[in-house]
């Protein structure tokens, strides 16, 4: 952007206002607030404005000299003077109308001269309808002359007059120094064909071709602003910018061929410049998806137990940790497709690396437990069944105390015979509350040897510090106590 301001720049210094005007329109299009843009912008506005006015004027006093209108000319190049005193055609054309005055000939024009004194008779008459004549031909030339000229139509558009015919096409030249009927051929609105047996119609001027040309840039500088200039680089946005490139140099023509060039050239840079924004759509839903799908990856990441060992123990575990690498190897290329797919391969082997090792921990702890059981059967033999039974009764109470402080829902689960959603609901449940523990009460064996009830005492904190008093009845299955009964006292 700052090469283009210093062309806008340098154009301007040069006097070329024009060419100025749309230099910087480009700066302001890609960034809107650039304040010396705007600036050199306005002048350059109110430069070309000042000019059209100029233009104007010299052509009012023109016409106003030739018509014997000297006081009139006179201002209208006095007015010229005012905005530009260097102005040669201006200073020109007040030394004419002061000739004018003193009744010299101007330089290529026709001043009119002082009547003599009109003869009598016929003579006289004749004079007068003379002038009268002369009067009546330069005013029809003013009044009805078109402000351009009508070129003949086409071969295969003459003598049309028919209501259902095909647009009429005329060629016409607009640029001085051509020969006659060199222009391009123009397509003609069916209601701008005059009817009639001659089938002449009125040529297209370059005002409209020119609007039309305008109306294509504007369009284009539209879709271009949309971009926002965050694709300057890319093979899209530069081929559109090859097409406005090329649509700004027919626009400064006044050959029609060249305008409708220059128009199809906005059209198509419009269309790039779309495509542009289509494509950094589509890039950035995928750069969304990949981020989505990172998140995720890492929930499940921090959801895998274990110590740092264990975790490095498990194939799984050193699979996706290589997986989540190669996505972020990926994302910061831009390929957000490949980065996601990544992610979500990750994601699934963390998972199913976290089923594993909690799995295993399990086993090794019921081994253990099974150890300990080994272990006081023969430090302190069973007196009798009673005695065995009250025993086993307690270390499952205490197995379920252990689980209850530190967490862990799989023993938690077993012992109590939850259901997959009870465990996950109990496990919510580990997660949001601390300094957990449990007091074991009286323990009372029913006389049938299988049945029994405890009460414990359940403390934990969540938001304030909590204690519950609880009664559970126990049962024994197969050699194994498990709760099958839980009430609040």
């Amino acid at each position: 952007m700052t090469v283009l301001l210093r062309e806008g720049t340098a154009l301007f210094d040069r006097g070329k206002f024009m060419e100025a005007r749309e230099v910087l329109e480009d700066v302001l299009a890609v960034q809107p607030a650039q304040p010396d843009a705007t600036r050199i912008l306005e002048q350059a506005n109110d430069k070309l404005e000042q000019r059209e006015q100029i233009e104007k004027l010299l052509a009012e006093g023109e016409i106003s000299l030739k018509h014997g209108k000297i006081e009139l000319a006179a201002a209208a190049y006095r007015r010229v003077l005012t905005m530009d005193p260097e102005n040669r055609d201006a200073q020109r054309g007040v030394k004419r109308a002061e000739k004018s005055k003193s009744g010299l000939p101007t330089s290529g024009h026709i001043t009119p001269r002082p009547v003599p004194r009109a003869p009598s008779g016929k003579k006289t008459l004749w004079l007068i309808l003379g002038f009268v004549a002369l009067g009546c031909v330069v005013l029809a030339v003013i009044l009805f002359l078109p402000k351009h000229g009508a070129a003949p139509l086409s071969d295969g558009a003459a003598g049309a007059g028919n209501d259902s015919a095909e647009p009429a096409a005329v060629t016409r030249n607009d640029s001085p120094g051509e020969k006659k009927g060199a222009g391009s051929p123009v397509p003609l609105s069916p209601g701008k064909a005059h009817e009639g047996a001659s089938g002449a119609a009125p040529a297209v001027d370059m005002k409209g071709l020119k609007e039309m040309v305008s109306s294509a840039r504007e369009e284009m500088l539209g879709e271009k602003k949309k971009t926002g200039g965050r694709a300057a680089t890319g093979p899209l946005f530069n081929e559109a910018l090859s097409f406005e490139r090329e649509g700004d140099r027919g626009r400064r023509s006044e050959n029609r061929e060249a305008l409708q060039g220059a128009r199809d050239s906005y059209l198509q840079a419009r269309d790039g410049y779309l495509k542009v924004n289509e494509e950094a759509a589509r890039v950035s839903g995928l750069r969304k998806d990949a981020e989505a799908r990172s998140a995720e990856m890492l929930q499940a990441k921090q959801g895998v137990p274990g110590s740092d060992a264990e975790k490095r123990g498990n194939a799984k575990y050193r699979t996706a940790v290589d997986a989540e690498n190669g996505g972020r190897g990926l994302f910061g290329s831009q390929d957000y497709a490949a980065a996601r797919d990544a992610f979500v391969r990750a994601g699934s082997l963390y998972a199913d690396a976290g089923n594993e090792i909690r799995a295993s921990s399990a086993n090794a702890k019921s081994s253990q437990s099974v150890a300990d059981n080994k272990a006081a059967e023969k430090k302190e033999p069973v007196k009798n069944e009673k005695d065995e039974r009250e025993a086993s009764l307690r270390q499952t109470l205490e197995s379920y105390k252990k689980s209850f402080e530190e967490g862990d829902i799989q023993t938690f689960a077993a012992l109590r015979n939850l259901t997959p959603e009870a465990a996950k609901s109990s496990e919510g449940f580990f997660k949001s509350t601390e300094n957990r523990s449990m007091t074991i009460g009286p323990i009372v064996l029913q006389p049938d040897m299988v049945h029994a009830r405890a009460e414990l005492v359940q403390k934990f904190r969540t938001d304030a510090d909590q204690t519950i008093p609880v009664e559970v009845v126990l049962e024994l299955v197969g050699g194994r106590w498990s709760i099958t009964s839980f009430s609040r006292k």
